[in-house]
């Protein structure tokens, strides 16, 4: 989240550890956020609070992950519309 704007970001991944890493570090990953990071620093934006859910199912295809995943991302816009005007 940018602290001064309260922007948010709102992202999935199957290796969070490795989606965190390319974020900061990486010039392939979200360009809009790298930018953000470079345009304010990255001490204007924190981690936290975010929820963190994780899907268990291993069986899951490649397809119906991707489509669990974005049914999450829509459940929380869902349950702060405020999110909908203000992500990143």
């Amino acid at each position: 989240m940018h602290i001064e704007s309260q922007k948010v970001y709102i992202g999935s991944s199957i290796n969070l550890a490795l989606r965190i890493s390319d974020h900061l570090g990486s010039r392939n990953s979200n360009l809009y956020l790298q930018r953000a990071f470079a345009k304010y620093g990255l001490d204007k934006f924190t981690a936290a609070p975010y929820i963190l859910e994780f899907l268990e199912d291993k069986s899951l295809s490649i397809d119906e992950l991707l489509i669990d995943l974005v049914k999450l991302e829509q459940k929380y816009l869902r349950r702060s519309p405020s999110l909908m005007t203000s992500i990143i």
